[in-house]
């Protein structure tokens, strides 16, 4: 895991999503947590090529890191 950014991409229904993806896996710093899409068929493939898991979206949502934790509860 980088110290940088842990993104997650939601929903590759539109062809700019597949450049964003190619932008991000070039970023070094940027780790790709997963990638969520409402069909199902075509997230699972999507995530295989990219080499990172396929997760619903309420799990891709779910994904948090401890600073994210952190920040949530500075904000209450």
């Amino acid at each position: 895991m980088s110290d940088g950014p842990r993104i997650g991409m939601i929903s590759f229904a539109h062809i700019h999503a597949f450049s964003y993806l190619k932008v991000l896996l070039s970023m070094p710093d940027v780790e790709l947590i997963g990638i969520a899409d409402d069909d199902a068929e075509r997230g699972r493939q999507v995530a295989a090529e990219a080499g990172v898991p396929y997760l619903d979206t309420e799990g891709m949502l779910c994904v948090r890191s401890r600073w994210q934790r952190l920040w949530q509860m500075a904000r209450r």
